[in-house]
């Protein structure tokens, strides 16, 4: 094939003619559109185009307030809203996320999901942000429970990958846990890491799956109540789990009756062999 090159006055004639036509606006740079969640908390977002070419299909959500849920969405969360932890289930044609930060004393507390965004056929990126009274804030001291509930189409099992801003997520009156992260992968043991302030430094950490126990074990931190007692386990699974997705609970029990109070509940993704 034959290629025609411009002299070198016409190559400069030509750049310059370019630059008039973009100037005069009769030429125009092509420009990415998209569309994503926006500040009210609801939005459509679609995900990069898979590797390969073809889109990823979008997703719609959006924050949905209590008293606009369904009464079975709203039992859902009632019976979850206690505990510190991330939360889904698909009613009918919709999936909902609950993110529950758990049982405060006083309110200025505050959790607001800003973005639910695809990433791949079936994982979401779910970014919140979360607030503490400000200090002199004056708050009551009735008990609490901050959350956020987003709704989300088409419904799925989907993956969730929660970033958070603002300050520590998964915390509550008696722990403060550094490891494992919400989700985390765990195969056939889990390092537990972080800070307690419970009676006597004593407490109990176990894995669940979707079928029962798999590893149990009694934790002793550095110092006891009042003060904060750091703590760094590694539980081994004594038990293949059984489900995809499972939970690490950490609770005190309570010293009338054993109850566990105080509860903890980390999300965990099992890696099972099929997944």
């Amino acid at each position: 094939m034959l290629v025609r090159r411009l002299p070198g006055r016409a190559a400069c004639a030509a750049a310059v003619l370019l630059l008039a036509l973009l100037a005069a606006g009769c030429l125009r740079l092509p420009q990415e559109t998209g569309t994503t969640g926006n500040k009210q908390g609801n939005g459509d977002s679609q995900a990069p185009p898979a590797p390969g070419g073809s889109a990823t299909p979008s997703v719609s959500w959006s924050a949905r307030q209590d008293d606009e849920l369904p009464a079975d969405v709203r039992r859902w969360l009632e019976e979850h809203q206690a505990r510190v932890g991330i939360f889904r289930r698909t009613f009918g044609d919709t999936t909902y996320i609950l993110v529950s930060w758990g049982e405060r004393r006083g309110g200025g507390y505050s959790v607001q999901v800003g973005d639910v965004r695809p990433v791949g056929d079936d994982t979401l990126v779910l970014t919140a942000d979360l607030a503490d009274p400000r200090p002199g804030q004056a708050t009551s001291q009735a008990i609490t429970y901050p959350h956020a509930v987003v709704s989300v189409t088409p419904a799925a099992d989907y993956e969730l990958l929660p970033v958070f801003r603002g300050t520590h997520f998964l915390q509550n009156s008696a722990f403060e846990v550094m490891e494992p992260q919400p989700f985390t992968r765990v195969k056939d043991r889990v390092r537990i890491r972080g800070r307690a302030r419970v009676f006597e430094a004593n407490f109990q950490v176990r894995v669940e799956d979707d079928q029962g126990e798999l590893a149990q074990q009694v934790v002793q931190a550095s110092e006891g109540a009042p003060g904060w007692g750091e703590f760094d386990v590694e539980l081994v699974l004594k038990e293949r789990p059984r489900s995809r997705e499972g939970r690490l609970v950490l609770f005190e029990p309570s010293a009338e009756d054993g109850t566990p109070i105080h509860v903890l509940t980390v999300p965990l993704r099992f890696e099972t062999g099929d997944t």
